[in-house]
């Protein structure tokens, strides 16, 4: 909506924020943008804005992948349960 409409300055400002700090960015907003598509396809969001369950699980991935600690073999990062 209108109200959002300064989000992506106040995301450029995040960012820089974080290079002049020298601390880790986890961009949600790039990875966003850069997969629009997909997460469209794949329905990662409740509404234009909100991610649903899906897309919660994949913010966290992105987390752990930052932060270089994803393992393929976690529940947590998989998101689901091999038996």
């Amino acid at each position: 909506g209108k109200e959002r409409i300064a989000l992506p300055r106040y995301v450029d400002v995040i960012r820089k924020v974080a290079g002049d700090c020298h601390v880790i960015l986890v961009d949600h907003w790039k990875y966003w943008e850069d997969n629009r598509e997909k997460i469209l396809d794949e329905k990662w969001r409740n509404d234009p804005l909100h991610p649903n369950g899906r897309g919660h699980l994949e913010m966290a991935r992105l987390f752990f992948k930052t932060l270089s600690i994803f393992d393929d073999n976690s529940f947590t990062c998989r998101g689901t349960i091999n038996f």
